[in-house]
C-alpha cells in the first residue's frame, strides 16, 4: 500500500506525454521573488562547500575544536557536497519536495559517514587502502575526530603532546606512533567509527520511503561500501 502508484525509479525522470527528456522545471518562489531552500539549485548550494573549506583551513592546528563545531565544518564540506550531488537528480526529474529532502538527508549523512570513515583511517590503515599516506591528517595538524576525542579523554601529558602535535611541534615518526596508541588507548578510533555507522544508518533511513529497486538497493550498498572502508 502507498506504493502502487509509484510509476518511475529512484532517481529517474517521470515520463510524460511527447517528453522524451526531462525540462528544466521552472522556478518557483515564496511569492516575494525569493526561491525557498527547498526550490534552490543544488549546484547553487554547493558553494557551501567552499564556506566548509575556509572553516577547515581555519580549524588547522587548533587544539581546542570541539567535536559539535567539527561536525559543523563537516556538514558545510563534504556533506553538502554529497547533499547537492544526491539532490540534483530530483530536481531535473521535477520530483516531490519530499523526495526532494529525502535525498538530500541521504546525501549529508552519506557525507559526514564518509568523511568520518576517512578520518579514522588516517590512524588505522595504510596508504594502499586509503589512497593517501597514513598520518597525513596528523602531520598537517588537522584537528579530526579521533584527535578531538582522544585531546577530551586524555590526561595533561596527552593533551600537551595533542597540542605540541597540531602545532607542528610534534611531527615524527614516533610521534605519530605515540599519536596511534593514544586514539586507540582512549577508543577514539572505536568511537569515530561508531559515529560513522550511525550517520550511514540515518542515510540509509532516509530513503527507506521509496520503492524497492536496484537504484535503492545501490544507493543502501553505496553507504555500506563508505563505512566498510575501515575494516
Amino acid at each position: 500500500p502507498g506504493q502502487a502508484h509509484r510509476e518511475h525509479h529512484l532517481g529517474q525522470p517521470r515520463q510524460r506525454a511527447g517528453r522524451r527528456f526531462p525540462v528544466q522545471p521552472q522556478l518557483r518562489t515564496d511569492g516575494r521573488g525569493r526561491r525557498p531552500e527547498s526550490a534552490q539549485d543544488p549546484v547553487e548550494r554547493q558553494r557551501g562547500d567552499r564556506g566548509g573549506e575556509v572553516n577547515q583551513l581555519t580549524a588547522a592546528r587548533r587544539v581546542d575544536l570541539g567535536e559539535d563545531r567539527y561536525l559543523d565544518i563537516i556538514n558545510a564540506k563534504t556533506a553538502a557536497l554529497f547533499a547537492a550531488a544526491c539532490r540534483i537528480s530530483a530536481v531535473v526529474a521535477e520530483c516531490p519536495d519530499g523526495e526532494e529532502a529525502a535525498l538530500d538527508a541521504y546525501g549529508r549523512n552519506l557525507g559526514i559517514a564518509f568523511q568520518l570513515v576517512d578520518d579514522a583511517i588516517d590512524y588505522v590503515s595504510d596508504a594502499g587502502t586509503m589512497g593517501k599516506d597514513a598520518g597525513d591528517d596528523f602531520r598537517e595538524g588537522k584537528m579530526t575526530l579521533p584527535v578531538i576525542l582522544a585531546y577530551a579523554r586524555g590526561d595533561a601529558d596527552d593533551r600537551k603532546f595533542w597540542k605540541d602535535a597540531m602545532e607542528g611541534r610534534r611531527d615524527s615518526d614516533d610521534d605519530f606512533a605515540h599519536a596511534i596508541d593514544l586514539v586507540r588507548r582512549t577508543r577514539a578510533v572505536d568511537d569515530t567509527l561508531a559515529r560513522a555507522r550511525h550517520y550511514g544508518q540515518r542515510a540509509i533511513d532516509s530513503i527507506g520511503g521509496f520503492a524497492s529497486g536496484k537504484a535503492k538497493d545501490a544507493m543502501v550498498e553505496a553507504v555500506e561500501f563508505a563505512v566498510a572502508r575501515a575494516y
